[in-house]
Protein backbone atom coordinates (compact mmCIF):
# COMPACT_ATOMS: atom_id res chain seq x y z
CA UNK A 1 0.00 0.00 0.00
CA UNK A 2 2.99 2.45 0.93
CA UNK A 3 4.42 1.41 -1.73
CA UNK A 4 1.21 2.26 -4.10
CA UNK A 5 1.08 5.70 -2.46
CA UNK A 6 4.95 6.52 -3.29
CA UNK A 7 4.28 5.63 -7.26
CA UNK A 8 1.17 7.86 -7.10
CA UNK A 9 2.97 10.53 -5.56
CA UNK A 10 6.23 10.55 -8.10
CA UNK A 11 3.58 10.68 -10.49
CA UNK A 12 1.18 13.85 -9.61
CA UNK A 13 4.40 15.28 -8.94
CA UNK A 14 5.70 14.76 -12.75
CA UNK A 15 2.49 16.19 -14.15
CA UNK A 16 2.53 19.24 -12.02
CA UNK A 17 6.27 20.13 -13.14
CA UNK A 18 5.21 18.86 -16.73
CA UNK A 19 1.77 21.40 -16.25
CA UNK A 20 4.23 24.58 -15.07
CA UNK A 21 6.12 23.95 -17.69
CA UNK A 22 3.46 24.36 -20.17
CA UNK A 23 2.01 27.21 -18.46
CA UNK A 24 5.07 29.19 -18.37
CA UNK A 25 5.79 28.46 -21.78
CA UNK A 26 1.71 29.74 -22.86
CA UNK A 27 2.23 32.68 -20.05
CA UNK A 28 5.45 33.51 -22.52
CA UNK A 29 3.79 33.10 -25.66
CA UNK A 30 1.41 35.57 -24.71
CA UNK A 31 3.65 38.35 -24.04
CA UNK A 32 4.97 40.95 -25.80
CA UNK A 33 8.07 40.49 -28.22
CA UNK A 34 9.39 44.30 -27.73
CA UNK A 35 8.45 47.04 -25.73
CA UNK A 36 6.21 49.72 -26.43
CA UNK A 37 7.68 53.43 -27.24
CA UNK A 38 7.45 56.27 -24.90
CA UNK A 39 4.03 57.76 -26.27
CA UNK A 40 5.14 61.20 -26.80
CA UNK A 41 3.48 64.26 -28.94
CA UNK A 42 5.25 66.82 -30.39
CA UNK A 43 3.79 70.10 -30.27
CA UNK A 44 2.67 71.53 -33.28
CA UNK A 45 5.11 74.41 -34.03
CA UNK A 46 5.97 74.55 -37.73
CA UNK A 47 8.21 76.95 -38.45
CA UNK A 48 7.07 79.93 -40.34
CA UNK A 49 6.48 79.64 -44.09
CA UNK A 50 6.57 81.83 -46.58
CA UNK A 51 3.25 82.95 -49.18
CA UNK A 52 2.77 85.10 -51.90
CA UNK A 53 -0.31 85.98 -53.66
CA UNK A 54 -0.67 87.36 -56.58
CA UNK A 55 -3.73 88.04 -58.48
CA UNK A 56 -4.19 89.20 -61.94
CA UNK A 57 -7.36 91.45 -62.28
CA UNK A 58 -9.48 92.03 -65.75
CA UNK A 59 -12.21 93.92 -66.10
CA UNK A 60 -13.47 93.43 -69.75
CA UNK A 61 -14.63 96.79 -71.54
CA UNK A 62 -17.56 95.16 -72.20
CA UNK A 63 -18.52 94.76 -68.48
CA UNK A 64 -18.18 98.40 -67.62
CA UNK A 65 -20.25 100.00 -70.71
CA UNK A 66 -22.67 97.22 -69.33
CA UNK A 67 -22.67 99.10 -65.71
CA UNK A 68 -22.86 102.75 -67.06
CA UNK A 69 -25.45 101.65 -69.26
CA UNK A 70 -27.52 99.99 -66.43
CA UNK A 71 -26.53 102.96 -64.05
CA UNK A 72 -27.14 105.80 -66.44
CA UNK A 73 -30.51 107.61 -66.58
CA UNK A 74 -32.36 108.14 -69.95
CA UNK A 75 -33.51 111.37 -68.94
CA UNK A 76 -33.16 113.96 -66.67
CA UNK A 77 -35.27 117.20 -66.49
CA UNK A 78 -34.37 120.48 -64.91
CA UNK A 79 -36.06 124.05 -64.52
CA UNK A 80 -36.27 126.97 -62.92
CA UNK A 81 -35.43 130.44 -63.06
CA UNK A 82 -32.15 132.15 -63.20
CA UNK A 83 -30.99 136.08 -63.11
CA UNK A 84 -28.78 136.76 -66.02
CA UNK A 85 -26.33 139.54 -66.17
CA UNK A 86 -24.68 140.65 -69.36
CA UNK A 87 -21.85 143.58 -70.10
CA UNK A 88 -23.99 145.31 -73.21
CA UNK A 89 -21.04 147.31 -74.24
CA UNK A 90 -18.77 144.04 -74.19
CA UNK A 91 -20.76 141.58 -75.59
CA UNK A 92 -22.47 143.73 -78.76
CA UNK A 93 -19.02 145.23 -79.66
CA UNK A 94 -17.39 142.27 -80.31
CA UNK A 95 -20.44 140.33 -81.90
CA UNK A 96 -20.51 142.75 -84.21
CA UNK A 97 -17.12 142.56 -85.02
CA UNK A 98 -16.98 138.94 -85.51
CA UNK A 99 -19.77 139.70 -88.17
CA UNK A 100 -18.23 142.36 -90.14
CA UNK A 101 -14.53 141.27 -89.50
CA UNK A 102 -11.42 143.75 -89.95
CA UNK A 103 -10.93 147.33 -89.27
CA UNK A 104 -14.67 148.40 -89.98
CA UNK A 105 -15.61 145.63 -87.79
CA UNK A 106 -13.95 146.99 -85.19
CA UNK A 107 -14.65 150.42 -85.93
CA UNK A 108 -18.16 149.56 -86.25
CA UNK A 109 -18.31 147.32 -83.41
CA UNK A 110 -16.82 149.69 -80.78
CA UNK A 111 -19.32 152.03 -81.38
CA UNK A 112 -22.67 149.53 -81.60
CA UNK A 113 -21.27 148.63 -78.10
CA UNK A 114 -21.50 152.71 -76.97
CA UNK A 115 -24.46 152.83 -78.63
CA UNK A 116 -25.52 149.85 -76.47
CA UNK A 117 -24.33 150.99 -73.36
CA UNK A 118 -25.80 154.05 -73.92
CA UNK A 119 -29.33 152.37 -74.48
CA UNK A 120 -29.07 150.32 -71.52
CA UNK A 121 -29.45 152.97 -69.40
CA UNK A 122 -27.11 151.55 -66.25
CA UNK A 123 -23.49 153.02 -65.21
CA UNK A 124 -21.89 149.79 -65.63
CA UNK A 125 -23.17 148.50 -68.74
CA UNK A 126 -24.68 145.66 -66.97
CA UNK A 127 -27.80 144.39 -68.61
CA UNK A 128 -29.61 141.98 -65.99
CA UNK A 129 -33.02 139.92 -66.75
CA UNK A 130 -34.51 136.55 -64.77
CA UNK A 131 -34.89 134.26 -67.18
CA UNK A 132 -36.98 130.76 -66.89
CA UNK A 133 -35.73 127.92 -68.54
CA UNK A 134 -37.17 124.17 -68.57
CA UNK A 135 -34.59 121.65 -70.06
CA UNK A 136 -34.69 118.10 -70.88
CA UNK A 137 -31.25 116.43 -70.80
CA UNK A 138 -31.81 112.69 -72.20
CA UNK A 139 -29.10 109.97 -73.59
CA UNK A 140 -28.80 109.77 -76.83
CA UNK A 141 -26.99 106.71 -77.82
CA UNK A 142 -25.25 104.00 -75.47
CA UNK A 143 -22.62 104.89 -73.51
CA UNK A 144 -18.66 103.63 -74.61
CA UNK A 145 -16.00 102.31 -73.25
CA UNK A 146 -12.32 101.67 -74.52
CA UNK A 147 -8.76 101.11 -73.61
CA UNK A 148 -6.23 103.63 -75.25
CA UNK A 149 -3.21 101.83 -74.19
CA UNK A 150 -2.28 105.13 -71.68
CA UNK A 151 -6.04 105.65 -70.53
CA UNK A 152 -9.34 104.69 -70.31
CA UNK A 153 -11.82 106.59 -72.89
CA UNK A 154 -15.56 106.58 -72.04
CA UNK A 155 -17.91 108.30 -74.29
CA UNK A 156 -21.26 109.40 -73.21
CA UNK A 157 -23.73 110.65 -75.62
CA UNK A 158 -25.98 113.20 -74.23
CA UNK A 159 -29.08 115.31 -75.93
CA UNK A 160 -30.31 118.73 -75.07
CA UNK A 161 -33.26 120.27 -75.76
CA UNK A 162 -35.76 122.60 -73.73
CA UNK A 163 -37.18 126.55 -73.68
CA UNK A 164 -36.18 129.78 -71.91
CA UNK A 165 -37.31 133.26 -71.91
CA UNK A 166 -38.09 136.14 -70.28
CA UNK A 167 -40.69 137.08 -68.19
CA UNK A 168 -43.13 140.14 -68.73
CA UNK A 169 -45.37 141.09 -70.99
CA UNK A 170 -42.88 143.31 -73.37
CA UNK A 171 -40.90 140.16 -73.73
CA UNK A 172 -44.16 138.37 -74.86
CA UNK A 173 -45.09 140.88 -77.04
CA UNK A 174 -41.70 141.00 -78.55
CA UNK A 175 -41.80 136.72 -79.01
CA UNK A 176 -38.84 136.66 -76.11
CA UNK A 177 -40.93 134.95 -73.48
CA UNK A 178 -40.22 131.00 -74.79
CA UNK A 179 -37.53 130.54 -77.02
CA UNK A 180 -36.68 126.60 -77.87
CA UNK A 181 -32.80 125.71 -78.14
CA UNK A 182 -31.47 122.16 -78.78
CA UNK A 183 -28.31 120.44 -79.05
CA UNK A 184 -26.20 116.61 -78.85
CA UNK A 185 -23.08 115.83 -78.17
CA UNK A 186 -20.30 113.34 -77.16
CA UNK A 187 -18.93 113.96 -73.90
CA UNK A 188 -15.17 112.26 -73.75
CA UNK A 189 -13.54 111.81 -70.60
CA UNK A 190 -9.83 109.95 -70.29
CA UNK A 191 -9.11 108.90 -66.96
CA UNK A 192 -5.91 107.14 -65.38
CA UNK A 193 -5.40 106.43 -61.95
CA UNK A 194 -2.38 104.39 -60.17
CA UNK A 195 -1.11 103.74 -56.62
CA UNK A 196 1.83 105.55 -55.18
CA UNK A 197 4.78 103.45 -53.32
CA UNK A 198 2.96 105.40 -49.80
CA UNK A 199 -0.02 104.15 -51.08
CA UNK A 200 -1.66 107.71 -52.62
CA UNK A 201 -3.78 107.57 -55.53
CA UNK A 202 -2.87 109.32 -58.67
CA UNK A 203 -5.95 110.39 -60.69
CA UNK A 204 -5.68 112.24 -64.20
CA UNK A 205 -8.39 113.06 -66.30
CA UNK A 206 -8.95 115.18 -69.59
CA UNK A 207 -12.42 115.72 -70.81
CA UNK A 208 -13.77 117.48 -73.79
CA UNK A 209 -17.07 117.16 -76.10
CA UNK A 210 -17.84 116.80 -79.98
CA UNK A 211 -21.10 118.11 -81.16
CA UNK A 212 -23.10 115.33 -83.01
CA UNK A 213 -25.50 117.79 -83.46
CA UNK A 214 -24.85 121.30 -83.36
CA UNK A 215 -26.53 124.02 -80.56
CA UNK A 216 -29.53 125.91 -82.07
CA UNK A 217 -31.41 128.75 -80.81
CA UNK A 218 -35.22 129.17 -82.21
CA UNK A 219 -35.51 133.18 -82.98
CA UNK A 220 -38.16 132.99 -84.82
CA UNK A 221 -40.95 130.64 -85.22
CA UNK A 222 -38.92 127.79 -87.27
CA UNK A 223 -35.67 130.04 -87.56
CA UNK A 224 -32.47 128.81 -85.95
CA UNK A 225 -29.56 129.87 -85.27
CA UNK A 226 -26.42 127.94 -84.16
CA UNK A 227 -25.11 129.11 -80.79
CA UNK A 228 -22.15 126.20 -81.08
CA UNK A 229 -19.20 128.00 -80.03
CA UNK A 230 -20.79 130.30 -77.06
CA UNK A 231 -22.49 126.92 -75.68
CA UNK A 232 -18.99 125.15 -76.40
CA UNK A 233 -17.25 127.49 -74.46
CA UNK A 234 -19.35 127.08 -71.37
CA UNK A 235 -19.71 123.33 -71.52
CA UNK A 236 -15.76 123.03 -71.48
CA UNK A 237 -15.69 125.83 -68.38
CA UNK A 238 -18.17 123.39 -66.76
CA UNK A 239 -15.81 120.01 -68.13
CA UNK A 240 -13.16 121.40 -66.63
CA UNK A 241 -14.57 122.50 -63.12
CA UNK A 242 -15.87 118.91 -63.02
CA UNK A 243 -12.32 117.39 -63.59
CA UNK A 244 -10.80 119.61 -61.27
CA UNK A 245 -13.54 118.41 -58.50
CA UNK A 246 -11.69 114.72 -58.58
CA UNK A 247 -8.50 116.02 -57.03
CA UNK A 248 -10.00 116.05 -53.78
CA UNK A 249 -12.42 113.14 -54.45
CA UNK A 250 -9.84 110.10 -53.24
CA UNK A 251 -6.84 111.18 -51.43
CA UNK A 252 -4.00 109.41 -49.51
CA UNK A 253 -5.61 109.03 -46.13
CA UNK A 254 -9.10 108.18 -48.25
CA UNK A 255 -6.71 104.86 -49.37
CA UNK A 256 -4.52 104.63 -46.33
CA UNK A 257 -7.52 104.84 -43.61
CA UNK A 258 -9.80 101.89 -45.96
CA UNK A 259 -6.59 99.48 -45.81
CA UNK A 260 -4.52 99.95 -42.61
CA UNK A 261 -7.16 98.43 -40.64
CA UNK A 262 -7.12 95.21 -42.61
CA UNK A 263 -2.88 95.13 -42.60
CA UNK A 264 -3.06 92.81 -39.64
CA UNK A 265 -2.05 89.55 -38.22
CA UNK A 266 -4.38 87.03 -38.49
CA UNK A 267 -4.92 84.09 -36.32
CA UNK A 268 -6.94 80.84 -37.80
CA UNK A 269 -8.00 78.44 -35.14
CA UNK A 270 -7.22 74.81 -36.48
CA UNK A 271 -10.53 72.72 -36.94
CA UNK A 272 -11.01 69.96 -34.51
CA UNK A 273 -7.95 70.88 -32.75
CA UNK A 274 -8.60 74.06 -30.36
CA UNK A 275 -6.71 72.55 -27.83
CA UNK A 276 -3.46 72.22 -30.20
CA UNK A 277 -3.05 75.74 -31.62
CA UNK A 278 -3.92 78.17 -34.34
CA UNK A 279 -2.41 79.59 -37.68
CA UNK A 280 -0.68 82.68 -37.39
CA UNK A 281 -0.79 84.52 -40.95
CA UNK A 282 1.35 88.16 -40.46
CA UNK A 283 1.40 89.83 -43.75
CA UNK A 284 4.79 91.32 -45.18
CA UNK A 285 4.73 93.07 -48.07
CA UNK A 286 2.53 94.55 -50.72
CA UNK A 287 2.36 95.35 -54.37
CA UNK A 288 0.78 96.82 -57.46
CA UNK A 289 1.37 96.52 -61.34
CA UNK A 290 -0.37 99.84 -62.74
CA UNK A 291 -3.59 99.29 -65.11
CA UNK A 292 -3.05 97.97 -68.51
CA UNK A 293 -5.74 99.74 -70.80
CA UNK A 294 -6.20 97.03 -73.64
CA UNK A 295 -8.68 97.99 -76.52
CA UNK A 296 -11.04 95.07 -74.74
CA UNK A 297 -10.13 95.31 -70.95
CA UNK A 298 -8.46 97.00 -68.31
CA UNK A 299 -5.78 94.81 -66.16
CA UNK A 300 -4.20 95.33 -63.15
CA UNK A 301 -2.36 92.92 -60.60
CA UNK A 302 -2.24 92.46 -57.34
CA UNK A 303 0.11 90.91 -54.73
CA UNK A 304 0.01 89.97 -51.03
CA UNK A 305 3.47 88.43 -49.59
CA UNK A 306 2.73 86.99 -46.25
CA UNK A 307 4.34 84.40 -43.66
CA UNK A 308 2.51 81.59 -42.08
CA UNK A 309 3.31 80.12 -38.69
CA UNK A 310 1.48 77.27 -36.91
CA UNK A 311 1.61 78.11 -32.94
CA UNK A 312 0.66 76.31 -29.51
CA UNK A 313 -1.98 77.78 -26.91
CA UNK A 314 -5.36 79.99 -28.09
CA UNK A 315 -5.68 82.59 -30.56
CA UNK A 316 -3.52 85.85 -29.69
CA UNK A 317 -5.52 89.66 -29.89
CA UNK A 318 -4.87 90.50 -33.90
CA UNK A 319 -2.22 92.89 -33.80
CA UNK A 320 -2.06 96.12 -36.33
CA UNK A 321 0.83 96.43 -38.51
CA UNK A 322 2.16 99.07 -40.13
CA UNK A 323 1.06 99.27 -44.17
CA UNK A 324 4.44 98.54 -46.03
CA UNK A 325 5.64 100.25 -49.20
CA UNK A 326 3.97 99.27 -52.08
CA UNK A 327 6.35 97.49 -54.41
CA UNK A 328 5.99 97.58 -58.34
CA UNK A 329 5.15 94.27 -60.51
CA UNK A 330 4.06 93.41 -63.53
CA UNK A 331 1.04 93.46 -64.99
CA UNK A 332 0.95 89.95 -65.78
CA UNK A 333 1.97 88.64 -62.46
CA UNK A 334 -0.55 85.94 -61.40
CA UNK A 335 1.52 83.74 -58.99
CA UNK A 336 -0.08 82.17 -56.45
CA UNK A 337 2.50 80.46 -53.54
CA UNK A 338 0.97 79.67 -50.57
CA UNK A 339 1.79 77.29 -47.37
CA UNK A 340 -1.20 75.97 -45.34
CA UNK A 341 -1.00 74.01 -42.14
CA UNK A 342 -3.31 70.81 -43.11
CA UNK A 343 -4.13 67.81 -40.41
CA UNK A 344 -3.52 63.97 -41.22
CA UNK A 345 -6.13 62.23 -38.58
CA UNK A 346 -4.09 59.37 -37.52
CA UNK A 347 -7.47 57.13 -37.58
CA UNK A 348 -6.94 57.78 -41.33
CA UNK A 349 -3.68 56.61 -41.64
CA UNK A 350 -4.07 53.70 -39.36
CA UNK A 351 -7.00 52.23 -40.93
CA UNK A 352 -4.59 52.47 -44.44
CA UNK A 353 -2.11 50.58 -42.75
CA UNK A 354 -4.73 47.89 -41.05
CA UNK A 355 -6.04 47.54 -44.53
CA UNK A 356 -2.40 46.86 -45.56
CA UNK A 357 -1.05 44.10 -42.73
CA UNK A 358 -4.54 43.06 -41.19
CA UNK A 359 -5.25 39.76 -41.57
CA UNK A 360 -1.90 38.84 -43.35
CA UNK A 361 0.27 36.07 -42.68
CA UNK A 362 4.03 35.93 -42.83
CA UNK A 363 5.67 33.06 -42.95
CA UNK A 364 9.87 32.09 -42.19
CA UNK A 365 12.16 29.08 -41.52
CA UNK A 366 14.03 29.08 -38.42
CA UNK A 367 16.39 26.28 -37.55
CA UNK A 368 13.74 24.66 -35.13
CA UNK A 369 11.45 24.26 -38.22
CA UNK A 370 8.56 27.00 -39.95
CA UNK A 371 7.05 29.53 -37.96
CA UNK A 372 3.84 31.38 -38.79
CA UNK A 373 3.13 35.40 -37.78
CA UNK A 374 -0.70 36.94 -38.60
CA UNK A 375 -1.00 39.97 -37.82
CA UNK A 376 -4.46 41.11 -36.41
CA UNK A 377 -4.59 44.52 -35.70
CA UNK A 378 -2.34 47.72 -36.07
CA UNK A 379 -2.13 51.28 -33.97
CA UNK A 380 -0.77 53.78 -34.61
CA UNK A 381 1.06 56.90 -32.12
CA UNK A 382 3.21 59.39 -32.18
CA UNK A 383 6.91 58.96 -29.90
CA UNK A 384 8.89 62.01 -30.39
CA UNK A 385 9.94 62.21 -34.13
CA UNK A 386 8.88 59.01 -34.93
CA UNK A 387 4.85 57.16 -35.07
CA UNK A 388 5.16 54.04 -33.46
CA UNK A 389 2.98 50.97 -34.48
CA UNK A 390 1.71 48.08 -32.33
CA UNK A 391 0.95 45.19 -34.14
CA UNK A 392 -1.09 42.55 -32.35
CA UNK A 393 -0.58 39.12 -33.82
CA UNK A 394 -0.62 35.00 -33.12
CA UNK A 395 2.30 33.19 -34.09
CA UNK A 396 2.39 29.33 -34.40
CA UNK A 397 5.76 27.23 -34.72
CA UNK A 398 6.88 23.59 -35.77
CA UNK A 399 8.18 23.02 -32.25
CA UNK A 400 5.46 24.07 -30.12
CA UNK A 401 2.65 22.55 -28.59
CA UNK A 402 0.44 25.83 -28.36
CA UNK A 403 -0.20 28.80 -30.29
CA UNK A 404 1.46 32.21 -29.17
CA UNK A 405 -0.12 35.51 -29.24
CA UNK A 406 1.08 39.11 -28.43
CA UNK A 407 1.85 42.46 -29.52
CA UNK A 408 5.35 43.56 -31.42
CA UNK A 409 6.47 47.54 -31.45
CA UNK A 410 7.71 49.42 -34.27
CA UNK A 411 9.15 52.44 -34.46
CA UNK A 412 9.26 54.42 -38.29
CA UNK A 413 10.02 57.97 -39.26
CA UNK A 414 7.62 59.53 -41.76
CA UNK A 415 9.00 60.81 -44.45
CA UNK A 416 7.59 63.05 -47.40
CA UNK A 417 8.07 62.20 -51.10
CA UNK A 418 10.35 64.44 -53.28
CA UNK A 419 7.47 65.44 -55.19
CA UNK A 420 5.07 65.72 -51.36
CA UNK A 421 2.51 64.05 -53.19
CA UNK A 422 2.85 60.53 -50.75
CA UNK A 423 3.30 60.04 -47.54
CA UNK A 424 5.59 57.04 -45.84
CA UNK A 425 7.22 55.09 -42.99
CA UNK A 426 10.88 54.47 -43.28
CA UNK A 427 13.25 53.53 -41.24
CA UNK A 428 11.47 50.78 -39.62
CA UNK A 429 12.56 48.99 -36.85
CA UNK A 430 11.08 47.02 -33.81
CA UNK A 431 11.75 48.54 -30.74
CA UNK A 432 14.30 47.08 -27.62
CA UNK A 433 13.34 43.35 -28.02
CA UNK A 434 12.40 41.36 -24.70
CA UNK A 435 15.00 38.74 -24.20
CA UNK A 436 12.30 35.02 -24.43
CA UNK A 437 12.11 32.06 -26.37
CA UNK A 438 9.67 33.20 -28.02
CA UNK A 439 11.23 35.94 -29.67
CA UNK A 440 14.49 33.70 -30.79
CA UNK A 441 11.16 31.70 -32.57
CA UNK A 442 10.05 34.73 -34.43
CA UNK A 443 13.15 37.35 -34.70
CA UNK A 444 13.47 36.28 -38.32
CA UNK A 445 9.88 36.75 -39.22
CA UNK A 446 9.50 40.53 -37.89
CA UNK A 447 12.93 41.83 -38.88
CA UNK A 448 13.16 40.07 -42.33
CA UNK A 449 9.22 40.30 -43.66
CA UNK A 450 7.16 42.30 -41.51
CA UNK A 451 9.11 45.48 -41.21
CA UNK A 452 10.55 45.07 -44.28
CA UNK A 453 6.95 44.85 -45.62
CA UNK A 454 5.93 47.82 -43.59
CA UNK A 455 8.57 49.98 -44.94
CA UNK A 456 7.76 49.02 -48.43
CA UNK A 457 4.26 49.17 -48.43
CA UNK A 458 3.18 51.44 -45.77
CA UNK A 459 2.74 54.51 -48.80
CA UNK A 460 0.22 56.98 -47.91
CA UNK A 461 -0.66 58.35 -51.62
CA UNK A 462 -2.46 62.08 -51.30
CA UNK A 463 -3.57 62.31 -54.53
CA UNK A 464 -7.30 61.53 -53.69
CA UNK A 465 -7.18 64.22 -51.14
CA UNK A 466 -6.06 66.40 -53.68
CA UNK A 467 -8.33 65.52 -56.21
CA UNK A 468 -11.13 65.63 -53.80
CA UNK A 469 -9.64 69.02 -52.78
CA UNK A 470 -9.58 69.99 -56.38
CA UNK A 471 -13.08 69.22 -57.06
CA UNK A 472 -14.44 71.42 -53.93
CA UNK A 473 -11.99 74.22 -54.87
CA UNK A 474 -13.71 74.12 -58.81
CA UNK A 475 -17.02 73.93 -56.83
CA UNK A 476 -16.59 77.11 -54.82
CA UNK A 477 -15.53 79.20 -57.66
CA UNK A 478 -18.49 78.28 -59.83
CA UNK A 479 -20.57 79.07 -57.45
CA UNK A 480 -18.80 82.59 -56.46
CA UNK A 481 -18.98 83.26 -60.98
CA UNK A 482 -23.10 82.66 -60.16
CA UNK A 483 -23.32 85.01 -57.27
CA UNK A 484 -21.12 87.61 -58.24
CA UNK A 485 -20.13 87.64 -61.66
CA UNK A 486 -16.58 87.18 -61.04
CA UNK A 487 -14.48 84.68 -62.35
CA UNK A 488 -11.72 82.99 -61.10
CA UNK A 489 -9.13 80.65 -63.90
CA UNK A 490 -6.52 78.94 -62.03
CA UNK A 491 -4.06 77.47 -64.39
CA UNK A 492 -2.51 73.88 -63.25
CA UNK A 493 -2.74 74.42 -59.61
CA UNK A 494 -0.62 71.91 -57.47
CA UNK A 495 -0.54 70.77 -53.79
CA UNK A 496 1.72 68.93 -52.39
CA UNK A 497 3.24 68.38 -48.29
CA UNK A 498 6.42 69.84 -47.62
CA UNK A 499 6.93 69.27 -43.76
CA UNK A 500 5.80 67.06 -41.28
CA UNK A 501 5.26 66.63 -37.75
CA UNK A 502 4.02 63.98 -35.17
CA UNK A 503 1.19 66.05 -32.81
CA UNK A 504 -0.84 64.54 -30.34
CA UNK A 505 -3.99 63.66 -32.57
CA UNK A 506 -2.86 63.68 -36.24
CA UNK A 507 0.13 64.03 -38.66
CA UNK A 508 0.83 68.15 -38.79
CA UNK A 509 2.11 69.12 -42.06
CA UNK A 510 2.72 72.16 -44.06
CA UNK A 511 0.73 72.08 -47.42
CA UNK A 512 2.61 74.30 -50.11
CA UNK A 513 -0.13 75.45 -53.01
CA UNK A 514 0.87 76.62 -56.10
CA UNK A 515 -1.16 78.28 -59.20
CA UNK A 516 -1.64 80.62 -61.51
CA UNK A 517 -4.86 82.92 -60.96
CA UNK A 518 -6.72 85.06 -62.99
CA UNK A 519 -9.74 87.00 -62.07
CA UNK A 520 -12.00 88.24 -64.76
CA UNK A 521 -15.09 90.19 -63.39
CA UNK A 522 -17.46 89.21 -65.98
CA UNK A 523 -20.34 91.70 -64.88
CA UNK A 524 -20.38 94.49 -62.52
CA UNK A 525 -23.74 94.22 -60.77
Amino acid sequence: MIRRLLLLTVVLAALAFGATQLLDRARMAEGDLSQPPERLALAPSIPEAPSSLQLRLVLPTAALTAALDREMPTDHRISGTQRVCIDVQTAVRDRVGAELGGELGQLLGNLAGELAREAAGTRSGQLCQDVTYDIAIRRNGAPRVRGTGDALEITLPIAVDGRAGIPGDLARSLGFDSRAFRGAIDVIARVTADLEPNWCPRLSAEGDFRWTDRARLEIVDGTWIDIDQPAGLELRRRIAQGIAALDGLVTCGTVRDAIAPEWREIALPLPGAETLGHLLVRPTGAGFSGIDYGAEAISAALQVDAVTELRTGPPPEPRLLDLPQLARIGTAANRVDVNLPIRLGYDQLTAELNRQLAGRTFTGRTPAGEARVTVEEVTLYPSGDRLAAGLRFTASHDSRMLGASGWAYLAARPVISDDGRTLRLADVALTRQVDNDLWALLSNVFNDQIAARIAEEAVFPLDPAIATARTQLTAALADLEARTGVRVTLSDPDIALTTVVPAAEALEAVARFRTRAEVTVRSLR
